[in-house]
């Protein structure tokens, strides 16, 4: 029920929910109607609320613009907009509410310039502008705002340089600048506010060094976040007396190889992020600075992935926090072996030292590690066997590792042994991998038949067995391995005949079987796709045909997908880098419960998209749940593939949910045939962009397929109720995907158990 149902005649005003009045007077004096489900828009009779100091309407879907009217409030203090859909530009008139302390107009879609106007606003405290379409520069009369102590402008277009002038502002506490277009140097004067505890400036281009005496000027500072820009010069020592500080990313920046500081006094530090900096010379001493990070007893997240950091691991490792979560030194030239107490981190559920010069075996104590979930070590020089207690990590769900005993059934997304020295034949314990998508084997020197067992794992996509010494025949039992895309036994010494099942793999694109001894012809995918256009080359002449065929294409079998009960955990950090903070220009849809961003997802640079809930949109977290819910159990050559799923908080503490998808890079069929005007193109609409009679007939055919599949011949009936062009994805061959679970309906199981 909504909450202006009480507002009625038979109840005064001031009784009705969501108004306060005066005691004395009986006017209104606030306005308190957050998260109440409303729409529409904002009434202009607001301005005669005269007595009126506090608006709080976050958190529901009014539109429109900011009412001219609400500058005629000059007793306002307080107006709380955020988490809406208004536009337009901020109203320079609400410089006439002179006692107005917290202006919060977040998460909208305002537009135009910062008002310079509100620079007269001396009593402001907290200003609010984040997650806006805002452009144009700072304005430096923001300077007069002496009693500001929260500004935060982050996830707009802001440009131009940051104004000196701020530094004037001695008594703010938070300046948030994150993923705007910044450039130049911070000004020294921001370096000297003493009472700053947050510094949020990634995803810009700032430029220049860091002043070295930093930690001794912000004395209370507690967040230095500014990775994803162009900082160079050395890390500054005296970070080492900024012992409040809590987080420190200085990832994605250019500086130099050194670092110098003593984390032993940073007793509160939690998140250390490092990453591809340009950090490490590649010699003994470049790890020295770890010794100091045991003292930090509340760290949890430590990234050093692709810097150039040499020598060995330092025995301090194994005494760092049991608190730590993450340790990442991924592409690194670390070499050694591996801690034999690394066990001792038992609170880790990220342990990935990928491409490095490891050497030596995995110490046993690897099992204690009973909460990770992603363990890698693929591309360095282990041997040896890989211990039993490996056995204990039952919630682990990525491994690259390499080890000659495979046998975790937990494992879901892939393995990845491949690039070490393995030897010997592929154990039978393979066969366990019964929901794994991805096997790598590859470039390693291992030797015997390919096992039967091989062909348990039914749920594989892609399996890399190239560059061995396998030797024998194709085993008659990998033909039930149905989902293959990709298949590549080449540089090995199989022989005998190509096996005819090849040509029963519906979803097989790329097969690789050159440098063996096989006879017979190859089985091309450039085959398979000849004899499909030739069909479709028929269909063409006519309806009928189509109909006929559609009819009598072999029904597809459904593959159980797992993804989602244990995926590949990629992190809000992960997610919000890949995205350039969630950056507009990274924006490529919208839908009912959130916004669909292109990502680049780091070390491997794969495109996605990612798809992130709105928390505050009613239905959000029923679809997600029910997304979810859905690509766990299906799976289809024309149904859209997901990638991961992030379940997690930001970096305020704020719920985040959001799904990974593969890219698609040509967009949805709408915005293919009806295409929207572009950023600065003068609101001119583009052409509609040229697509044959044969390319909207196969994509017709493979929305066809799609559906038919969902009601005909998964496990599972499925009802997608929501098909249209938004929810057609189209890759660069133009194969169409149908995508957007949030709106699906589980029906029933085949044997009409209610799901």
């Amino acid at each position: 029920m909504l909450v202006t149902s009480s507002w009625n005649d038979s109840l005064h005003f001031c009784q009705w929910e969501g108004v306060l009045c005066g005691h004395r007077h009986q006017r209104v004096t606030a306005l308190s109607l957050e998260s109440r489900n409303l729409v529409g828009s904002i009434s202009p009779s607001i301005g005669n609320l005269s007595f009126l100091r506090t608006v709080i309407l976050s958190n529901n879907s009014f539109q429109g613009e900011i009412l001219h009217e609400m500058g005629q409030l000059f007793r306002l203090q307080v107006l709380a907009l955020t988490s809406n859909l208004l536009e337009g530009r901020i109203p320079a008139n609400l410089s006439n509410c002179n006692d107005l302390r917290s202006l919060h107009l977040g998460n909208n879609k305002y537009i135009g310039n910062l008002p310079k106007e509100l620079g007269s606003l001396s009593q402001f405290v907290l200003l609010y502008i984040d997650s806006n379409n805002l452009t144009g520069a700072i304005p430096t009369i923001y300077t007069n705002l002496s009693s500001l102590e929260r500004f935060l402008a982050h996830l707009n277009m802001l440009e131009g340089s940051i104004p000196d002038s701020l530094g004037g502002l001695k008594s703010l506490t938070y300046l948030s600048f994150f993923s705007n277009k910044l450039s130049a140097v911070i000004p020294l004067s921001i370096y000297n506010i003493s009472s700053l505890i947050a510094l949020e400036a990634p995803s810009n281009l700032l430029e220049g060094s860091l002043p070295q005496n930093l930690g001794l000027t912000l004395p209370n500072v507690e967040v230095i976040n500014i990775w994803g820009n162009k900082f160079s010069g050395s890390i500054p020592f005296s970070i080492s007396n900024a012992s409040k500080l809590k987080y420190l990313d200085l990832s994605l920046n250019k500086f130099s190889p050194g670092v110098a500081i003593n984390f032993g006094n940073l007793k509160n530090l939690s998140w250390l992020s490092l990453d591809k900096c340009g950090l490490g010379t590649g010699h003994a001493n470049d790890l020295n600075f770890l010794t100091t990070l045991p003292n930090c007893s509340k760290l949890r997240m430590l990234q050093l992935q692709e810097n150039k950091f040499g020598g060995v691991l330092p025995n301090s490792l194994v005494n760092f926090s049991t608190k730590l979560e993450h340790l990442s030194l991924v592409a690194n030239q670390i070499s050694g072996n591996i801690l034999a107490d690394i066990g001792n981190l038992v609170s880790l559920n990220a342990l990935v030292m990928d491409e490095n010069q490891l050497i030596g075996s995995i110490p046993t104590s690897i099992g204690k590690l009973v909460e990770l979930q992603d363990l890698g070590f693929s591309d360095n020089k282990l041997s040896g066997e890989i211990p039993s207690s490996i056995g204990n990590l039952t919630l682990l769900n990525r491994l690259c590792i390499p080890r000659e005993v495979i046998g975790l059934s937990s494992l879901s997304i892939f393995l990845d042994l491949s690039r070490n020295y393995l030897t010997g034949p592929i154990p039978v314990e393979v066969g366990n991998l019964k929901n794994l998508v991805e096997l790598n084997l590859s470039h390693n020197k291992l030797s015997g038949g390919i096992p039967n067992n091989l062909g348990s794992c039914t749920s594989l996509e892609r399996l890399y067995l190239d560059n061995n010494s396998f030797g024998g025949t194709f085993p008659q039992l990998l033909s039930s391995l149905k989902a293959i895309e990709e298949l590549s036994l080449s540089h090995n010494n199989l022989s005998g005949e190509i096996p005819k099942f090849l040509e029963s793999f519906p979803f097989l694109r790329n097969l690789n079987l050159s440098f063996n001894n096989l006879e017979g012809e190859k089985n091309e995918k450039a085959i398979l796709c000849a004899i499909v256009y030739g069909v479709l080359g028929i269909i063409l002449a006519s309806s009928i045909l189509i109909l006929c065929w559609l009819r009598k294409k072999r029904k597809q079998s459904c593959v159980p997908f797992s993804l989602i009960d244990s995926s590949l955990k990629i992190s809000y950090g992960n997610l919000l880098k890949a995205t350039n903070g969630f950056s507009l220009t990274n924006l490529i849809g919208t839908g009912s419960f959130g916004l669909v961003y292109k990502g680049i997802l780091h070390p491997n640079e794969m495109a996605i998209a990612v798809k992130v809930l709105d928390q505050q949109s009613r239905g959000a977290s029923k679809s997600f749940v029910a997304e979810c819910k859905t690509l766990r159990n299906i799976k289809h050559q024309n149904l859209v593939k997901i990638i991961s799923v992030c379940a997690s908080v930001d970096f305020q503490g704020n719920d985040f949910k959001a799904l990974i998808y593969e890219f698609m890079e040509n967009g949805s069929l709408e915005s293919w045939l009806h295409p929207v005007p572009q950023a600065g193109g003068g609101g001119a609409h583009e052409q509609p962009k040229s697509s044959s009679l044969f390319q909207r007939l196969g994509i017709a055919i493979d929305v066809a397929y799609a559906l038919d599949y969902l009601h005909n011949h998964c496990h599972i009936l499925v009802i997608h109720c929501d098909i249209k062009p938004s929810n057609i994805l189209l890759n660069n061959y133009m194969t169409a995907y149908v995508g957007d679970f949030g709106l699906e309906r589980l029906l029933q199981h085949r044997n009409n158990e209610i799901s």
